[in-house]
C-alpha cells in the first residue's frame, strides 16, 4: 500500500490529526475518531456530529492509494449506505476517491464486487415520476449505447468517515433511478433539491484490490448487472462455425433429396381388378438404396350396386414378405396408394403415389402383396351415395384402372444431413441459451413489472 503525500489538520472537536488527502474541493471533512463533521471551507468548525456510528467492514481505508483504469486515485472517504423495502434491507459501502488529474470519483462493493462511479456530463434525465407514469420501461440512449430502466432505490446513509465535496448527513435519502446497457449503468439521483447523474461500470475486483494493496480482496458471487457475457474465447467463433454447417447440411441434404435415380428394368403394371392378388417382384442389387415408386391411375370409373355409373377411389394397401410368407424385416415393408377419382381433374383428398426406399443390402425376391384398405370411402364416395368399406372387389367393377410399380437405383437420401444439422442446430441453440440465462440473471434484479 502507497500513500499520498498529504498535509494534516487537528481535529477542532477532539484534537486527532487528521490527513487532507482531498483536494481544494473538499467542503466536509468527517472525523474518523470523535464522529465530528468539519466544515473544510471554514477553518474546519463543526457543523455536525455523527456520534455511535458502527464502521462497516471494508477492505479499503482511508489513505490508500492505486490505480483504476490506469488513473492513480486514493481513498478519501466512505459511505454505508441502507435501502429498506418490505421487509428486506440492503447495504453497500462507498469510497470517496481522488486523482489530482481525474478528479473525484466512487468505488462501490456490491456482492464482492467493485463498481467506479464518475459523475455523467450530459444532458440527460430519467425521474422516478417518469418511471411511474411510463406504460413501458423508459429507454435513453447516449454516446451510442442504449440504455433501459433497471430499478428505483430509496437509500440513507447509515455511515460516513473522510472527506467529502458535499456535506452528507445521517438519516439523508437518496432517491436513485437507474438504467442498464450492457457494460454499463446511469444513476438519475435526488437528494432533496439536488440533482445528479452518475455512470458506472464493473472492473476487475483482483486487479484493482491488489492496485490498492488490500490484502482480503472481496470475492465476488452472484451475477452483477453489468457484468458482461463470458462465453469463453471460441464461444463466438463456435456458434458461427455451427451456423455455417448447419446451412450447408440442410443445402446438401435438399440437393441429395432431389436425385431421384435411374429407372431399372420394365415398369411392372397390376389391373385394379386383378386386386387382391401376389405379385411377385425383385429388389435389384445395386450400389446404394433402392426405391419403389407406386402410381395408382388417376382414372377409375366404379359402378356401385347403389348409384349407378358413380364414380368413386379406393385405397389399395401394399405390402412386401419373403417368397415363404415372412414379414420384410430391416426395411420399409408397408404403404398404401389412392387408386381412382373422377374421369377429368385432379383427385380429391390424398395423393395418388407413394414410396417406399430399401438400403441395398435388402436386395432379393419379394412378394407384393395388394389388396383393399379397410377404411372407410371418403366425402367425396359418400356424396356419390355410396356408404358401405371398400374392401372388396364385389363392390366395385372397375371398367378401367391399374396401379404402376417402378424401381430407381442411384438415388440418395438426405437423411443422415438433415439430423447433422439439427445437431448444429442444436449447439447454436445451446449458446444463444446460454446467453439469454445469462442476461436473464443480469436483469433478475430489476423492479420493473407488467403491472408498473
Amino acid at each position: 500500500m502507497s500513500l499520498a503525500a498529504t498535509t494534516s489538520v487537528n481535529c477542532t472537536s477532539c484534537g486527532a490529526g487528521l490527513d487532507v488527502l482531498g483536494g481544494g474541493r473538499v467542503m466536509v471533512h468527517v472525523c474518523p475518531y470523535c464522529g465530528a463533521e468539519l466544515d473544510a471551507q471554514d477553518d474546519y468548525k463543526v457543523i455536525a456530529k455523527f456520534d455511535g456510528l458502527m464502521r462497516p467492514d471494508s477492505p479499503f481505508r482511508i489513505g490508500m492509494s492505486g490505480k483504476i483504469k490506469g488513473v492513480d486515485y486514493t481513498v478519501i472517504g466512505m459511505l454505508e449506505f441502507r435501502e429498506q423495502y418490505r421487509g428486506q434491507t440492503w447495504t453497500w459501502i462507498d469510497h470517496q476517491l481522488y486523482s489530482p488529474t481525474h478528479g473525484y470519483a466512487w468505488l462501490t462493493i456490491e456482492d464482492g464486487h467493485l463498481v467506479f462511479t464518475r459523475r455523467f456530463r450530459r444532458p440527460v434525465w430519467v425521474s422516478s415520476a417518469q418511471v411511474e407514469r411510463a406504460n413501458h420501461p423508459p429507454t435513453v440512449k447516449v454516446d451510442g449505447d442504449r440504455y433501459r430502466y433497471y430499478e428505483t432505490s430509496t437509500a440513507d446513509i447509515i455511515f460516513a468517515e473522510g472527506e467529502f465535496t458535499w456535506a452528507p448527513k445521517i438519516g439523508e435519502k437518496t432517491t436513485t433511478v437507474t438504467v442498464l446497457a450492457d457494460s454499463a449503468m446511469l444513476g438519475f439521483s435526488e437528494t432533496g433539491g439536488e440533482r445528479e447523474v452518475y455512470r458506472s461500470e464493473l472492473v476487475d475486483s483482483a486487479a484493482v484490490a491488489a492496485s490498492f494493496g488490500v490484502t482480503n480482496p472481496p470475492v465476488p458471487y452472484g451475477t452483477h448487472p453489468m457484468q458482461p457475457y463470458m462465453g469463453g474465447d471460441n464461444d463466438r467463433f463456435m456458434r458461427i462455425v455451427a451456423l455455417v454447417a448447419m446451412v450447408v447440411c440442410f443445402a446438401l441434404a435438399m440437393i441429395f433429396d432431389t436425385r431421384t435415380g435411374t429407372l431399372v428394368g420394365e415398369p411392372l403394371v397390376v389391373q385394379a381388378r386383378q386386386i387382391p392378388s401376389a405379385v411377385p417382384i425383385t429388389i435389384p442389387d445395386v450400389g446404394g438404396p433402392v426405391r419403389l415408386r407406386f402410381e395408382g391411375t388417376p382414372y377409375v370409373v366404379s359402378t356401385l350396386a347403389n348409384s349407378p355409373n358413380s364414380l368413386v377411389y379406393a385405397y389399395a394397401s401394399l405390402s412386401l414378405s419373403y417368397p415363404d410368407g415372412r414379414s420384410l424385416a430391416g426395411g420399409p415393408s408397408r404403404a398404401r396408394v389412392r387408386v381412382g377419382g373422377q374421369p377429368q381433374g385432379s383427385l380429391p383428398g390424398g395423393f395418388n403415389t407413394t414410396e417406399l426406399v430399401f438400403p441395398s443390402s435388402l436386395s432379393g425376391s419379394y412378394f407384393l402383396n395388394l389388396s383393399w384398405s379397410s377404411q372407410g370411402p371418403s366425402s367425396a364416395n359418400n356424396a356419390a351415395g355410396f356408404t358401405g368399406d371398400i374392401t372388396s372387389p364385389r363392390q366395385l367393377h372397375f371398367s378401367e384402372g391399374d396401379i404402376t410399380i417402378r424401381t430407381y437405383a442411384g438415388i440418395s437420401k438426405g437423411y443422415w444431413l438433415y439430423r447433422l444439422a439439427i445437431v448444429f442446430l442444436i449447439v447454436v441453440g445451446i449458446s444463444f441459451a446460454r446467453r439469454w440465462n445469462f442476461n436473464r440473471k443480469r436483469w433478475s434484479g430489476s423492479d420493473w413489472t407488467s403491472e408498473d
